[in-house]
C-alpha cells in the first residue's frame, strides 16, 4: 500500500538525518502494514532497509540475517527474479566481507558478480546501472584495500558512472514493477 511504501521512505529518509530510532519504528510501522496485508514484497522492502541499517552500523552478522530473510520474501513474492537475488546475494556479501577485511573471500564475490553482469538482460535497464555502480563501488574499495591505487583509478575513470537513482532499494521497486 501507499501508506506502507511512505513509512519506509520516512523511515530511510529519517535515518539519513541521523534519526535511528524514529527510522527503526518507521520501517517497522511499514512492516506492520505490508504484513497486515499479506505483501511479502513489501515486508522483504522493509528487512532490505533494515539490513542496510545493520550494515552501516557496523552488525554485519545482523545484517547478513536479515538480508536473507528479505532474500526469502523477495523470492516467494518474485519467484521470476531469483536469478537476480542470486546477484544481489553476492554482491551484498562482497561488501560485507570487505568491510570486515576478508579481501580474498570479497575478491571471489567480484567474479561472481562480473559472471552474473555478462548474463544480465537488459543492460540499458535502471537496474543493471545500479548494480553496475555497487559492483564497481565494490572492485574500487577492495583495490584501495589491496594498495592498487593506480588500477583503481583508471578502473573508476574508465567504468564507473553514477546514475540516479542512487538508493538501491528504489531502483530494486521500479525494476521489480516494470519486470514483476
Amino acid at each position: 500500500s501507499k501508506q506502507s511504501l511512505g513509512y519506509w521512505w520516512k523511515g530511510i529518509f529519517s535515518y539519513v538525518m541521523g534519526k535511528r530510532g524514529q527510522a527503526g519504528t518507521e520501517v517497522a510501522r511499514a512492516a506492520s502494514a505490508w504484513e497486515s496485508i499479506g505483501d511479502k514484497y513489501g515486508t522483504a522492502l522493509a528487512k532490505l532497509i533494515q539490513a542496510h541499517f545493520h550494515f552501516e552500523r557496523g552488525e554485519f552478522d545482523a545484517a547478513v540475517e536479515r538480508f536473507s530473510e528479505y532474500q526469502k520474501d523477495d523470492e516467494e513474492a518474485l519467484p521470476q527474479l531469483a536469478w537476480l537475488n542470486s546477484m544481489e546475494k553476492s554482491l551484498w556479501l562482497g561488501f560485507v566481507e570487505w568491510k570486515k577485511g576478508q579481501i580474498q573471500e570479497a575478491r571471489q564475490r567480484v567474479e561472481e558478480i562480473r559472471a552474473f553482469m555478462a548474463q544480465f538482460p537488459g543492460r540499458r535497464h535502471d537496474l543493471y546501472l545500479q548494480l553496475q555502480k555497487n559492483f564497481c563501488l565494490l572492485q574500487a574499495e577492495i583495490w584501495l584495500s589491496e594498495g592498487k591505487v593506480t588500477e583503481d583509478i583508471r578502473f573508476l575513470e574508465n567504468e564507473f558512472s553514477m546514475h540516479i537513482p542512487i538508493i538501491n532499494t528504489a531502483v530494486s521497486i521500479i525494476a521489480r514493477t516494470i519486470m514483476g
